[in-house]
């Protein structure tokens, strides 16, 4: 089944949580290493609102007085009760909405499968000498896709990357213009694969802004 891919935006919301956790502990109704619990304490809130946020950016962190209502107090998962002396996080998350649409804005984990977006914080990154980034494209841009088996990152290395060693070339070269991207093998590239995609159980084309099953 084709899924048809859209682009997110950012927003200049937020929305903060507060997570309770462990590192260890072993939670026995899930695989992860340790317990954990988060609530919503803002559903929309400006930058300008949040604690610890400076000259715009966000701060995560143990940064919200543990005295305060809205924090969890036992695991979701298994009813563990929280010890004061356990992790505590003020979490702010950026919210996105659909480029042309009204909806309200929404965080990354709640979109489905087709979403798009661009990351400008790997766009900037720098590498000793002058190296550019494996993570952009020919146009210095970076994109991500939501496919039904997890977060692709267009733009980046494959795992079987045939040419480790060369800055140059793409595993994927990706043509067009956001969301009606074709990605392929052609152009500077290596011997890594047909074009497809394998991201988690999911297998398949970018195509002309469309997922497309192998």
């Amino acid at each position: 089944m084709d899924i048809k891919c859209f682009v997110l935006e950012e927003s200049d919301k937020y929305r903060v949580s507060l997570r309770r956790f462990t590192f260890g502990g072993g939670c026995a109704n899930t695989a992860r290493m340790g317990h954990a619990a988060i609530a919503v304490l803002h559903a929309e809130v400006s930058v300008s609102d949040l604690i610890g946020a400076d000259d715009g950016v966000m701060t995560a962190g143990d940064l919200y007085p543990h005295s305060m209502p809205g924090w969890p107090t036992e695991c979701s998962s298994c009813g563990h009760k929280f010890k004061d002396s356990e992790e505590w996080q003020y979490s702010p998350q950026k919210l996105y909405v659909r480029r042309g649409c009204d909806d309200p804005p929404q965080p990354l984990s709640d979109f489905p499968a087709g979403a798009m977006w661009r990351s400008p914080w790997l766009e900037d990154l720098e590498f000793p000498g002058g190296v550019q980034s494996p993570y952009v494209g020919l146009d210095g841009q970076s994109w991500t896709v939501r496919t039904p088996g997890g977060d692709w990152l267009i733009d980046g290395r494959a795992n079987n990357c045939g040419s480790p060693t060369d800055t140059s070339h793409k595993c994927w070269c990706r043509h067009g213009e956001a969301p009606d991207f074709t990605v392929d093998k052609i152009g500077a590239t290596c011997s890594a694969g047909a074009g497809s995609i394998v991201c988690g159980n999911y297998h398949g084309f970018l195509r002309n802004g469309f997922l497309t099953d192998c």
